[in-house]
């Protein structure tokens, strides 16, 4: 089931309903600055009607693996971009930059503090299995791996994204901007 988030009836959500936020939605939210399509204060909306009507609000560990890595590499790219193109770095040769890893290391704990303080955060067992399934399915499917465990973990409660992939999945319960 696709959800409009615009157009969702909040008042048929209850304390006991839960919902898992994917990796951008996340971002959006709590790293406006990526946000290159506006859609932030929608997600934003959305995400506080619910937490006033005291819903579950799970964040995946894959997911807040994949946005910890977004932001380093954000940093990465803001550090690039003020050189010239001959003295462009790669990722591995900035991650030995101590002050620049000081900088990665502040931005990342304040988004992990923020998120611990809002969202209940839930570790994924992956199991080979459900990579063998991944693969063996891959024409089935438009997920990349982590969303692929996401919507295997996750598909029976709401999960709000901005990714179209989880839209194809009939069995998914998907809360998305239509804007998208």
């Amino acid at each position: 089931m696709v959800i409009d988030i615009q157009h969702f009836d909040i008042s048929s959500v209850s304390k006991e309903d839960s919902f898992i936020l994917d990796t951008h939605v996340l971002l959006y939210i709590h790293r406006p600055q990526i946000d290159k399509q506006g859609i932030a204060g929608e997600y934003s909306k959305f995400i506080q009607q619910l937490m006033q009507k005291k819903c579950s609000l799970i964040v995946s560990s894959i997911n807040l693996q994949e946005a910890l890595n977004v932001i380093e590499c954000s940093c990465w790219e803001r550090y690039n971009n003020g050189l010239s193109k001959t003295k462009k770095v790669s990722r591995k040769v900035f991650r030995g930059i101590i002050s620049e890893r000081e900088k990665v290391k502040v931005e990342q704990i304040t988004f992990m503090n923020q998120i611990k303080q809002f969202y209940d955060i839930k570790a994924e067992n992956i199991s080979e299995n459900e990579l063998t399934d991944y693969t063996d399915n891959l024409e089935r499917h438009r997920y990349d791996p982590i969303d692929y465990i996401v919507s295997a973990h996750y598909k029976e409660i709401g999960i709000i994204t901005n990714d179209t992939d989880f839209t194809c999945d009939a069995d998914a319960n998907v809360y998305i901007l239509n804007k998208i």
